[in-house]
């Protein structure tokens, strides 16, 4: 006789084949459970929903980790790479969730006040040959990401909310 069925405020309900277990998907930040058996409402219970945590942007600079207040050497940065890091509780929590990917970034040389060159690179990063050519030691790379984007459980892809984050790397 014991048959519930579940519905969702907020959100949206996946079952999982087991009787009684569920997914819940939440689309706001409450979510209002519904248990019903046999069309009768049993209750309803209210939940806060946590947000997922934006992720860190790791920077690398010829394969080092951009980090060093004196910058990186001219002969070393030849290529940038960006990754974009889940935090480590919501990836312990949730791994299936927390695939973050950075989907481009702009890559600017500049020496004093003037723009020598820039490169646009896909997802991760890339070569900086053609910049790396014209470097010299006091120049700076300004990195700026221009997206980042999370796979979900069931694959579905989201744009995250970065705002415009924006390393610069001096060069000697």
């Amino acid at each position: 006789m014991w048959n519930p069925s579940f519905s969702a405020d907020g959100g949206s309900v996946i079952s999982s084949g087991e009787k009684g277990k569920i997914t819940i998907i939440p689309s706001s930040a409450r979510v209002t459970l519904n248990v019903s058996n046999g069309g009768s409402l049993l209750g309803k219970n209210d939940f806060r929903v946590n947000r997922v945590p934006r992720p860190t942007l790791e920077y690398y600079i010829g394969g080092t980790k951009a980090g060093d207040p004196r910058g990186v050497p001219v002969g070393s940065a030849r290529s940038v790479r960006v990754t974009a890091v889940a935090d480590e509780s919501f990836r312990n929590y949730s791994p299936d969730d927390a695939n973050f990917r950075v989907t481009g970034i702009t890559v600017i040389l500049a020496r004093g006040t003037r723009k020598i060159g820039q490169v646009n690179l896909g997802p991760g990063g890339g070569s900086l040959g053609s910049l790396a050519a014209e470097a010299q030691p006091g120049d700076r790379y300004s990195i700026q990401v221009d997206g980042v984007q999370r796979r979900n459980f069931r694959g579905d892809i989201s744009d995250v909310p970065m705002g415009s984050p924006q390393q610069t790397v001096a060069l000697y």
